[in-house]
């Protein structure tokens, strides 16, 4: 088993858990640390430090994702050589600057997804999604379906996740946090994978955003579902 990259995951559905990651050629070859949320639906920030405060290795890539991500290629080849000072995630979101034409209106910026992944709609009938890329870019933040970071950068500045966001936009946090406080980049790394759901704009899911966006007041950013 290769020690080199440890996959977290937090589980509420293990059929899916199963179909994606647990019988995945290309990720049960790495060691799995599994939450499962069946019975007590604890907030994923909360899981995953848990795991940094108690599982991590000192000298390891880590895979933080959802259940319904999986890897379509070996992704050791690709992270190994990354640079240990980043954080990445296969698809992230920028913002770009110019003059656009949106509905109808004209704008100054739009958001780029960077980083192509295979993306479906909470079902089987996967689509290319966001851009392909030929190197790391740096994005603002990655989506949460998967974010990787290794060991050395979270003990180097004790980064944690904000477990004031029970399940959604931790990611983004994650990685906002590290680069306002530590001047930690985020990339987009292009990955052979795919993810099942889409996205979620719940009520839960606002509250979320209107509680990032009043952390990071006066700051100016994006991310793959706002």
């Amino acid at each position: 088993m290769n020690e080199a990259v440890q996959i977290i995951c937090v589980v509420s559905n293990f059929e899916i858990f199963g179909s994606m990651i647990g019988k995945n050629p290309f990720m049960n070859g790495f060691p799995i640390q599994v939450y499962d949320n069946t019975k007590d639906n604890i907030g994923i920030p909360q899981r995953y430090n848990h795991f940094i405060d108690h599982h991590m290795n000192d000298d390891a890539w880590l895979v933080f994702c959802h259940q319904d991500f999986g890897f379509s290629a070996d992704p050791y080849p690709r992270i190994k050589d990354l640079d240990r000072t980043g954080i990445y995630g296969p698809i992230g979101a920028v913002k770009k600057r110019g003059l656009f034409i949106r509905q109808g209106k004209i704008t100054f910026s739009k958001k780029m997804l960077l980083g192509q992944i295979h993306q479906a709609r909470n079902d089987n009938n996967f689509f290319l999604h966001g851009i392909r890329l030929d190197r790391p870019r740096i994005v603002e933040t990655v989506d949460c379906c998967c974010l990787i970071v290794h060991s050395s950068l979270i003990k180097r500045y004790e980064l944690r996740f904000d477990e004031h966001l029970d399940f959604h936009l931790y990611s983004e946090d994650f990685s906002l946090n590290a680069r306002y406080q530590y001047g930690v980049r985020t990339r987009a790394v292009q990955m052979d994978a795919k993810h099942m759901s889409f996205g979620d704009t719940s009520r839960d899911f606002h509250a979320s955003l209107e509680y990032l966006k009043a952390k990071y007041r006066g700051r100016n950013f994006v991310g793959t579902c706002f």
